[in-house]
């Protein structure tokens, strides 16, 4: 029975392709393509990451691809629509804002798009969901688009209770990101650029729900005011259009009492692709380097973020792979380590004298971010990207108060007038204090010349656009730090203009490391998360995952979680 059960299955997978074609060129009209946009939403994603994804069982979404299978079914005339089931993502207000644009292009082209909410949506759901002709709900469940919120934790009262002092030294009014670890509560100019977020991502959600249900920007101020929205409730107001379990939703699409046929969507795109000619002339390949997490450079302790070195070696591959026609750098990232992302952006400038190189940037490209993007020859972000803050901080945290409570004396010998610099015992003096300034002053200028280098802008521009301050992607491209908004789609085509015809991309990987580092900060920011301390978690995480490297810091303050 066992040998039997073992020859069925291999039978069984040998002959998946050809029942899946089957399916694919079988597909009767009035058919429907579903996707499921479930896990982690990302822009792109190596094929090793996304083999470890499948077998571990994680579901996992790629923007990319989902423009992708939306323009295949634009000109499908087998297709009557596209059906979208929104469950549990892990995403950014871009990706989300993304996702509603390319089903709103399907809808606009003549397709129906139903989105489906089984366990119903936040603000970022419903965001994505009013792209579509038609909305079903979970009959227990709730769509709450309740707006957005930045809220910060401060734990600078905290930390002195219990004898830590954290130093902040920061380049740039605005650069708040130890702010959350010496501070009592929000600075102004952290106020003045986090209302501006919030006022973008609201104005974004509301004019889609307005968009979206044809409806005025009052009614969608209202329902926003007026949320969260049970099944009924929501139909009453016209948020949504119908109730259905996951067994009902199709019945709700029935045409004659008749159920119509559906294939899934990661099946269809892949026979899409096998059915289109290779294109006679040669190719224009081109690779795609991710920038993905805090930037810094290789510890012992430290957590796979962008490692310099593993990427420094993905742009050098590209740059001497004669096949290799261009590069888009696609940055995911709130900066990090200021060493480690000078030596990133010394080598794309290399690559930029020779190759085209477009930068596209997901949900958050900032700081660090920005600074290995600054050298591209264009620059593609969405329009509720976090982009900007130009701008440098240093930390250090001081232990003596602490180490005296317990009891614990200190006592060194010190030859040279700053040996003591970077000990985290007593705090710096005056003299140490202008040290350090000094320092950053450099760090700060090489930024600011980094950034009027790349977008061929006066340094004083750049100082004004500076000073730390956090942008959109909307706001970005207005004050000339990026040119062009939109997508990887677009970031693509924008490549394969310079690289003169179509781009076909892929996705490079780092080298491999024998055993995954050890990783004390994503630790300590996993218990804070617990604890209902998120927004403080990320500062410690980042930063406390770089202090210990002695290395001055290019990030951006805790925006890059918003609630919604």
């Amino acid at each position: 029975m066992v040998l039997l059960r073992l020859i069925r299955a291999f039978f069984g997978l040998l002959f998946w392709p050809l029942r899946r074609l089957r399916e694919f060129m079988g597909l009767p009209q009035g058919s429907f393509v579903e996707l499921t946009v479930d896990g982690a939403v990302v822009d792109v994603v190596p094929r090793r990451r996304r083999l470890i994804s499948w077998m571990q069982k994680r579901t996992m979404t790629v923007m990319s691809e989902v423009v992708e299978l939306t323009q295949q079914l634009e000109t499908d005339t087998r297709v009557r629509g596209l059906i979208v089931t929104i469950k549990s993502p892990v995403w950014g207000v871009a990706h989300a804002a993304a996702l509603y644009d390319a089903l709103k292009r399907l809808r606009d082209a003549g397709k129906e798009v139903v989105v489906f909410l089984p366990t119903g949506v936040d603000s970022k759901g419903t965001w994505a969901a009013m792209a579509a002709s038609k909305i079903l709900l979970g009959p227990e469940a709730t769509i709450a688009p309740v707006g957005f919120q930045v809220k910060g934790h401060y734990a600078g009262e905290a930390l002195r209770r219990v004898g830590l002092q954290a130093e902040v030294y920061a380049k740039g009014r605005y650069k708040s990101a130890g702010e959350r670890l010496t501070r009592d509560e929000m600075s102004d100019a952290e106020h003045e650029q986090l209302s501006r977020i919030v006022d973008s991502f609201y104005e974004g959600l509301v004019a889609a729900i307005a968009e979206g249900r044809k409806r005025d920007v009052a009614w969608a101020q209202k329902m926003v005011d007026e949320a969260p929205f049970r099944g009924e409730a929501a139909i009453a107001e016209g948020l949504i259009d119908g109730i259905a379990y996951d067994d009902e939703m199709l019945d709700r699409l029935a045409v004659g009492g008749e159920r119509p046929r559906t294939i899934d969507g990661n099946v269809y795109l892949a026979f899409a692709r096998a059915r289109k000619f290779s294109p006679i002339s040669r190719p224009s390949i081109v690779a795609i380097i991710p920038v993905h997490g805090a930037i810094m450079s290789q510890s012992p302790v430290m957590f796979g973020g962008a490692i310099d070195e593993p990427i420094i070696g993905m742009i050098r591959a590209a740059r001497a792979n004669k096949n290799i026609k261009g590069v888009l750098l696609h940055v995911d990232s709130p900066g990090g380590s200021a060493l480690a992302s000078d030596r990133i952006h010394h080598e794309l400038e290399a690559l930029a004298k020779e190759k085209p190189l477009v930068a596209c940037m997901g949900n958050v490209a900032a700081s660090g971010g920005y600074y290995v993007a600054a050298p591209a020859h264009a620059i593609v972000a969405l329009p509720t990207t976090i982009t900007g803050s130009i701008g440098v901080v240093g930390t250090r945290f001081v232990i003596e108060p602490l180490l005296s409570r317990l009891g614990i004396t200190s006592e060194g010998i010190r030859r040279g007038a700053h040996a003591g610099l970077l000990d985290a015992g007593a705090p710096l003096n005056e003299e140490e204090r202008k040290v350090i300034d000094k320092e950053l002053d450099g760090v700060y200028k090489s930024f600011l010349a980094v950034v009027a280098r790349g977008r061929k802008m006066p340094v004083e521009r750049v100082a004004e656009l500076a000073e730390g301050r956090v942008w959109t992607g909307a706001d970005a491209k207005a004050n000339g730090l990026v040119d062009i908004l939109g997508g990887m789609d677009v970031a693509v085509a924008e490549l394969g203009k310079r690289v003169g015809g179509t781009a076909f991309p892929f996705v490079m990987s780092p080298a491999r490391h024998s055993l995954p580092p050890l990783d004390p900060p994503r630790a300590a920011a996993a218990l804070l998360s617990q604890i209902g301390l998120s927004s403080l978690a990320s500062s410690v995480e980042t930063l406390g995952s770089i202090i210990g490297t002695k290395e001055r810091v290019m990030l951006l303050g805790p925006v890059t979680s918003v609630d919604g």
